[in-house]
């Protein structure tokens, strides 16, 4: 990977690795919680519009419940590079050592939407969850751990190489009618 390779979605990341090789961002595609997000802000700002601080005070606990959702949404990212693949979601990040990734594996999670989550983990006991389909430019960061898991000799579950083996050649899980 270049620099020439950077799209606006793709910004070089300071390395706490020595690696020559910048980190690249991978970036949400689905934004499904920011419906029910934004719904209750907007609720909660028209109490406080309408009827005034004492309504709006009263109301005030949906914020805490909503806000978080927006947060995670817009503040998720996974970070990847050759030495190592992180996630993030606002100041809390995961990362994993590619370098001595011991597992790749997927378990089902999340609701009637989700398709699941793609776990890695290194000999250090270091963990990453990948929400299958979430993040963007998966034809670049999938192979990068295929890659690593055949370096390593890491165990990958059948499940997890499928999907990441369709994420490097750029198909989505829902359109391979797994």
């Amino acid at each position: 990977m270049t620099w020439s390779r950077l799209t606006p979605t793709m910004k070089a990341m300071p390395q706490s690795s020595p690696s020559s090789q910048p980190e690249l961002v991978a970036t949400p595609t689905q934004f499904g919680e920011l419906v029910p997000a934004g719904a209750g802000v907007l609720g909660w700002l028209y109490v406080l519009i309408a009827h005034g601080t004492v309504a709006a005070l009263e109301t005030v606990w949906i914020l805490p419940i909503v806000l978080p959702m927006a947060v995670w949404t817009l503040g998720m990212r996974l970070r990847y590079g050759p030495d190592r693949v992180s996630m993030s979601v606002g100041p809390w990040m995961r990362f994993v050592d590619l370098k001595a990734l011991d597992r790749v594996s997927w378990t089902m999670t999340g609701g009637w939407r989700s398709q699941g989550t793609v776990f890695l983990s290194d000999k250090a006991g270091h963990k990453v969850p990948i929400y299958v389909g979430r993040f963007n430019h998966s034809e670049e960061w999938a192979p990068l751990i295929l890659d690593a898991a055949a370096n390593c000799n890491a165990s990958v579950e059948k499940r997890a190489g499928s999907i990441l083996e369709r994420a490097r050649r750029g198909q989505s899980e829902r359109r391979s009618g797994s």
